[in-house]
């Protein structure tokens, strides 16, 4: 009688569950993989969503947009506007430097439930003119008494000095140099430091977040327009911009997930497929006694199906807790649960997809196993037709008996030895990454790019100076006896010296307060390459011609652009007067040239026309000090103590460099690192899943070996072969598909601009990965020798099953 005479679907569906109840050592490998799978992945996408609606979250209460410079009509005009929902305003003052930190004095409105301003962590805003609210810990750094009521005196630039009451102390982030000194309003609007400077608002709009981000831009731009604020004036609130739709950021970390994600449910398929390929090669037997009393193969097929849903309905619970707690304890503040059912059931489906896959194949060779061939099924897979050894007898030690193991189960053998390596292969991509990721380059590719040391004028002195920047260099400290002073350093390897010019221009109707640089003859033939013109250095200066550098931030400040052939006047203070000339731009640098300056400005102008009207001026304005790397340390020690000396002057080093790049490097690196442990696991657990599979059906035929004279020891030393065969074929693949692809990956990356990232081997990972490919089998073959030694001899040859 078929199955399908009688309530077949629930007899099939009890041989699966009956399954999965009996099969417990494959059970817990495939669990064990799904669960891994479905935990990494929903990590993966809650972190990230959690990261964008944490961002969200801290954003929601922020201004949209900063208008500088308004008066207080343009104030009362925004207010009103239907546009609006509200407007705050601020004033900031000067910035003080004063030892190693910084006081920035301003005036801000407190927080109100829809704008966030400041915070206070403990008293009152200040309300007088000689009230003020700082943080607690500046008076810690002061030694000062923390408590409310405490007396404060200020010298300012203009060299005043003033005595303010703590009447709060504002709520603070982290560590900083930069203290907020926060004074009243009536200080702001009667205050010496204060009531001069123009108000900024502070603008939040109506429904913000229905805009894309190009239409949030010409609204808020609009808006400015009307009430007659320029185009200048207008910040847009960056931070909140990246959260509207049309971040290309946004899509490349989606497409990062996506991708990531699809990589990890592959080597899910090879695992679990690999799980399951073994599970049914092992049932064979079992199979063909089930087609005997009359199973259909598409019964047979289903039952295994079926084992699969179980065995996924097990794991992806187990996997979705464990990702989601991961999650929420890694991004707490951007936990939600929208987020988190749409990412569960996304996984699941996904998952279960895997699965089915997985184990279709396995299904479809269980289902055409005829019961005779089933009968006589040794779980060899050589081909028909092979040709015999001629030989009357041949050499037999555990070794060999090892490879001719591997040569009859070829199939099975290459898709464990495929699988492995394609986590491994991964594996060494991930060690590629943070291998061949030089911080130290990173650091250098912006202002750092010409030394460790950086010596320039102090933001005190350019602001306290009659004539600012222009004033210092009349007397300029960045002097040749300076410069000399600094090449006789031990250590040090050359001192480059960069020059730019203080300036006022106007051009399109807009006049700016800018800064000018300058190029050589030198200079000016890399300039050229770069734009594919012939422009003469002689010709340029005696015309008075120039060259425009990052002419999409003239559009975006401006909403215009410099053409060829515009005429811009350019105002310069030249120690006694000043002195106005029209300049014609020649040429416009493309957005990614390289510049030879650490700090190129938009105007960028022949040496010989700037030296003609400055004369005898130095217009040094940055030393960038390149030294040896095992003296770095004291040959910034000893610069220190030469700027110390001079109060015009401050030093940024790239220490400090180093270490915003490692935090910043910190969290990625620390996901790839996760991310490779992850493939090591998926690896490892296919290994294992193999070895002890493959020691366990053929249980029968060790004793059969041993019953003919194969000693205990030669054949633990058999099985450890197949398993270092097996791993050396692994490390084989790994080291050739990870070199290459690892050489691959880099040299795409650097094609992106990635010039910081250089090949290295991952010797180190290597290593750790390949001893413990070679450590498992031998550990696995000790322990299952173990369990089989509890049995007698006889035992295992009678049960072949």
């Amino acid at each position: 009688m078929k199955l399908e005479s009688n309530n077949n679907q629930r007899i099939v569906n009890h041989l699966a569950k009956q399954s999965v109840k009996g099969n417990r050592m494959r059970n817990f490998f495939i669990l064990f993989t799904i669960a891994l799978s479905v935990s990494l992945i929903t990590f993966m996408a809650l972190f990230t969503m959690g990261v964008r609606k944490s961002y969200e979250r801290k954003v929601e209460h922020m201004q949209h947009v900063i208008y500088y410079d308004v008066t207080k009509e343009q104030l009362g005009n925004l207010a009103k506007d239907e546009q609006v929902s509200c407007v705050a305003k601020m004033k900031t003052g000067p910035s003080i430097e004063v030892e190693d930190y910084i006081l920035s004095f301003q005036y801000m409105e407190e927080s109100r439930k829809e704008l966030e301003m400041l915070k206070l962590s403990e008293g009152k805003m200040p309300q007088k003119e000689d009230e003020t609210a700082v943080p607690k810990s500046y008076l810690k750094r002061i030694g000062k008494p923390e408590k409310l009521g405490t007396k404060l005196s200020f010298t300012f630039l203009d060299g005043t000095t003033e005595t303010f009451t703590v009447t709060g102390f504002l709520k603070e982030q982290g560590k900083s140099k930069v203290y907020s000194v926060v004074l009243s309003e009536q200080y702001a609007e009667n205050g010496s430091q204060l009531s001069q400077v123009p108000y900024t608002a502070l603008v939040r709009i109506h429904n913000a977040k229905q805009y894309n981000q190009t239409g949030f831009l010409n609204e808020i731009r609009d808006l400015a327009s009307k009430y007659g604020i320029e185009r200048k004036q207008v910040n847009e609130n960056n931070a909140f911009l990246k959260t509207l739709s049309g971040d290309p950021n946004a899509l490349q970390q989606t497409v990062m997930v996506i991708v990531i994600g699809i990589g990890i449910l592959f080597v899910s398929v090879l695992v679990i497929y690999s799980v399951f390929y073994l599970s049914v090669i092992g049932r064979i037997r079992q199979f063909g006694q089930l087609s005997t009393i009359g199973m259909t193969r598409k019964q047979i097929r289903k039952m295994i199906r079926r084992e699969g849903i179980l065995l996924s309905m097990r794991g992806i619970p187990i996997g979705l807790l464990l990702g989601a707690a991961a999650a929420y304890l890694a991004q707490r503040d951007g936990w939600d649960w929208k987020n988190t059912i749409v990412t569960a059931i996304g996984v699941t489906i996904a998952d279960l997809i895997t699965v089915l896959i997985s184990i279709r194949k396995p299904a479809k060779l269980a289902s055409a196993i005829s019961p005779i061939e089933a009968a006589k099924y040794s779980g060899e897979t050589e081909k028909q037709g092979k040709k015999e050894t001629k030989k009357l007898y041949r050499k037999l030690s555990p070794i060999r008996l090892a490879k001719l193991n591997s040569e009859r189960n070829r199939k099975k053998s290459m898709l464990t030895m495929i699988s492995l390596g394609v986590g491994g292969i991964l594996f060494m991509l991930g060690a590629t990454f943070i291998e061949g990721t030089s911080l130290d380059e990173y650091a250098r590719s912006g202002e750092f790019s010409y030394g460790e040391y950086q010596i320039g004028f102090s933001s005190n002195a350019v602001e306290t100076m009659a004539h600012g920047r222009t004033g210092i260099q009349m007397k300029n400290p960045l002097s040749l006896e300076f410069i000399k002073q600094i090449e006789q350093i031990e250590g040090v390897k050359k001192v480059h010296r960069f020059e730019r010019a203080e300036v006022k221009w106007e051009a399109n109707g807009e006049n700016v307060d800018d800064s000018v640089n300058t190029f050589s003859e030198k200079i000016l033939k890399d300039m050229n390459r770069a734009m594919g013109t012939s422009l003469d250095y002689a010709e340029m200066a005696q015309k008075k011609e120039l060259i425009i550098n990052k002419n999409d931030l003239v559009q975006e400040l401006f909403g215009w652009e410099f053409a060829v052939g515009d005429k811009i006047e350019i105002t310069f203070f030249n120690g006694t007067e000043n002195v106005t000339e029209e300049f014609t731009v020649a040429g416009i640098l493309p957005s990614d040239y390289e510049e030879p300056s650490p700090k190129w400005q938009w105007l960028i102008l022949p040496e010989q026309s700037v030296k003609e009207i400055m004369g005898n001026i130095n217009l040094t304005d940055l030393l960038s000090v390149s030294t040896e790397k095992e003296k770095e340390k004291a040959v910034g020690k000893a610069i220190r103590e030469l700027v110390e000396e001079n109060p015009l002057l401050a030093m940024e080093t790239i220490e400090e460099e180093r270490d915003k790049v490692e935090e910043q490097f910190h969290m990625l690196h620390g996901t790839m690192l996760g991310l490779s442990a992850f493939i090591i696991l998926f690896s490892l657990l296919n290994l294992l899943n193999t070895l002890i599979t493959n020691m366990v059906t053929r249980k029968q035929e060790f004793a059969m070996l041993q019953s003919i004279g194969m000693s205990e020891k030669q054949l633990y030393q058999m099985v450890q072969s197949e398993g270092i065969l097996l791993a050396g074929g692994n490390v084989l693949l790994t080291l050739v598909g990870g070199t290459l692809g690892g050489i691959g990956m880099i040299e795409v990356m650097r094609h992106f601009e990635a010039e910081y990232m250089h090949y290295h081997f991952p010797l180190w990972y290597f290593l750790v990965y390949t001893v413990l490919l070679v450590v498992i089998p031998i550990i696995v073959s000790r322990v299952v020798f173990y369990f089989f030694k509890k049995e007698a001899l006889v035992e295992r040859i009678r049960n072949s099953d």
